[in-house]
């Protein structure tokens, strides 16, 4: 494959998808679909994972004393 398209949305993904259908792009061209919503911002564990690398919400208890 020689190139590869990002879409952010079920509904980019299908029209594009579509589109290169129907000009039989699909051997040559590629298609990546991100379902995320980033219009509120990155997703939780990015953030938590980039600003908090030692951070580890599974040790993470109510009864802890630290």
């Amino acid at each position: 494959m020689d190139k590869f398209h990002i879409c952010f949305g079920l509904s980019a993904y299908g029209t594009l998808r579509s589109v290169f259908r129907k000009q039989n792009l699909l051997q040559t061209e590629s298609i990546i679909c991100i379902e995320d919503d980033f219009s509120v911002g990155p997703p939780l564990r990015w953030l938590v994972t980039a600003f908090f690398p030692t951070f580890n919400a599974f040790d993470f208890s109510p009864d802890s004393t630290a």
